[in-house]
């Protein structure tokens, strides 16, 4: 039972899965291969210091060779760490890749706000065959940071540095934006989500399989506390509340495959034409999700486990007269586990997806500063009229 709970089973058919990566993006960076170079960089230094302290006699040897080496070790980790996230702004946003758009960038932050810079999510944003760039302000903050802070306003370019005021566009690339937060919750160093979604595998396996026959054998302890509804309510719901779980576990998978494809928060490129169908499949498995979890109770049925838990443990629990108490009390606590279906940001209208209205009144706000700057200045650094097309 264990190992079959993880296997396709007939409920799955009521919920979709996401679409597949695609397969011919910008190649990842191998963070092995990194990580390798690192450790073998750090034993050479080691080596070669040892080495020349021997050559020329100092005393205490190997506290030179130590001091060098724990300075590589940090000085190198923590550029390493920053160096993955930083792909995309590297090739495609920095002075070094792209002058003239990187000029136009800083010419918009406003010094009387401390504006900062988003410091993650950086690719091309790629429509039709044209590349443009999303640039987010920070107000408030001296430092780039990765996390969005009240007032933050979004700024579109095209690669010749000029911003961009075009609505429909900017819609497109906030999309984008917002899938790649989605599917890219952080470095390739990091394995939270990895590591998220092999944990729901393990508690699948390790608890939830066994659940039905610990309540079968103690289904007459749970009517002897009036607790038979709830117990009904929680076999009843057994098999969608798996069908629920391997879904999850599909959708993480799923996330890790597109994060791999794109180089997690290095990403140095997206494409619409990849992303648009991404997104749809999105909200139909999020409305399937919602439709699911009301048609087999769901909900109600979490509840119910967490009342049969909570005669299960604790002090009375120990004298319930309960089979494999601690087996069963984790087994609901894994089932009330509530796993939300998710949320649909953009709205659809006439076909297409529409960014919230917050975002778009922020991208608003940036273009009326943008010619307020320009007007100052003035030079416009518009890009010309139908160029964004």
């Amino acid at each position: 039972m264990a190992a079959s709970i993880l296997r396709p089973r007939t409920l799955d058919s009521e919920l979709p899965n996401l679409p597949p990566a695609p397969i011919d993006l910008p190649r990842m960076w191998n963070a092995g291969r990194w990580l390798f170079s690192f450790v073998l960089s750090l034993i050479l230094a080691y080596a070669s210091t040892r080495w020349l302290e021997t050559r020329l006699g100092l005393a205490a040897q190997g506290s030179l060779a130590c001091v060098v080496t724990s300075s590589l070790f940090i000085v190198g980790g923590l550029a390493l760490y920053g160096i993955f996230p930083s792909r995309g702004w590297f090739e495609n946003y920095s002075s070094l890749s792209n002058k003239p758009l990187h000029r136009t960038i800083v010419r918009y932050l406003n010094p009387k706000a401390n504006t900062a810079l988003l410091s993650r999510i950086y690719p091309r944003y790629i429509v039709g065959d044209r590349p443009y760039f999303l640039v987010w302000y920070l107000p408030g903050v001296r430092l780039p940071s990765p996390n969005l802070s009240g007032g933050a306003e979004p700024l579109l370019f095209n690669s010749e540095g000029h911003w961009i005021d075009d609505e429909a566009l900017f819609h497109k690339l906030a999309l984008m934006w917002t899938v790649a937060l989605f599917i890219c919750p952080g470095n390739p160093l990091d394995k939270s989500l990895v590591n998220t979604v092999n944990r729901l595998k393990q508690m699948a396996q390790s608890h939830l399989a066994s659940l039905p026959g610990l309540l079968a054998v103690n289904a007459d302890a749970f009517r002897r506390q009036g607790l038979g509804d709830d117990l009904g309510l929680v076999q009843a719901a057994y098999e969608a509340k798996c069908d629920w779980w391997r879904n999850t576990i599909r959708a993480g998978e799923r996330k890790i495959e597109w994060a791999n494809a794109h180089g997690w928060d290095g990403m140095p490129e997206m494409r619409y034409e990849d992303i648009r169908p991404f997104y749809d499949a999105y909200a139909q498995l999020v409305e399937a999700g919602r439709r699911f979890v009301a048609r087999h109770r769901l909900a109600e049925a979490e509840q119910a486990a967490l009342r049969l838990s909570g005669a299960v443990s604790g002090r009375k629990g120990i004298s319930g007269g309960w089979t494999s108490r601690r087996a069963l009390d984790a087994a609901l606590q894994k089932f009330a586990a509530p796993f939300s279906p998710g949320e649909i940001d953009f709205r659809r209208v006439d076909g297409e997806w529409r960014a919230p209205e917050i975002m778009l009144a922020a991208y608003r706000s940036r273009v009326a500063y943008a010619r307020q700057v320009d007007a100052e200045k003035g030079i416009s650094m518009a890009a010309p009229s139908g160029a964004a097309k």
